[in-house]
């Protein structure tokens, strides 16, 4: 526990994702009617290993997720995903929902915030790549970029975050 006070010294509002994901499962029972029946879970979320264990949590609760994610938690199945999805989604007494699990992951590991330890590897590596890249790479060196076809995902994220990171 005092791992997890430490990053709520950051963002107070942070929660063992156990006891986030449960939580959230029962506020979405019962005050707006979820129910494994009628939703379709979707995870947004980026392809990182070390994301899995809370996208099973939620997945054995819901049911088979539906692929929705990418790098840096960013949902590059875009409009044509969110169609294929919407096609997915189960219908129980007229009720038909999708959640959408979507986000970056932020490691933090003795101190270092984007840093993780992963099994297997004796360093510490960054928790996410894509973002790990794109501060490292810069603003300047990010617009200069020529189109690469076979790293479109990263480039997205590139683009997407140029603005913050001209700032």
């Amino acid at each position: 526990m005092e791992l997890l006070k430490e990053i709520q010294s950051v963002f107070a509002k942070a929660e063992v994702a156990r006891i986030y994901f449960g939580n959230q499962n029962i506020l979405l029972e019962q005050q707006y009617g979820f129910t494994p029946g009628n939703t379709r879970f979707a995870e947004g979320g980026c392809c990182d290993e070390i994301n899995e264990l809370e996208y099973r949590l939620m997945e054995n609760y819901w049911g088979e997720r539906f692929k929705f994610g990418g790098l840096a938690g960013y949902c590059h199945g875009g409009k044509t995903g969110l169609m294929a999805v919407a096609h997915h989604i189960p219908e129980a007494d007229g009720q038909k929902n999708l959640l959408l699990l979507a986000g970056p992951h932020i490691g933090f590991h003795r101190g270092q915030w984007g840093k993780v330890p992963r099994k297997g590897q004796t360093g510490i590596t960054a928790s996410c790549g894509s973002l790990a890249t794109v501060l490292q790479t810069g603003y300047a060196a990010i617009c200069e970029k020529s189109d690469d076809r076979l790293d479109r995902q990263q480039q997205s994220v590139e683009q997407l975050l140029l603005p913050y990171l001209e700032k």
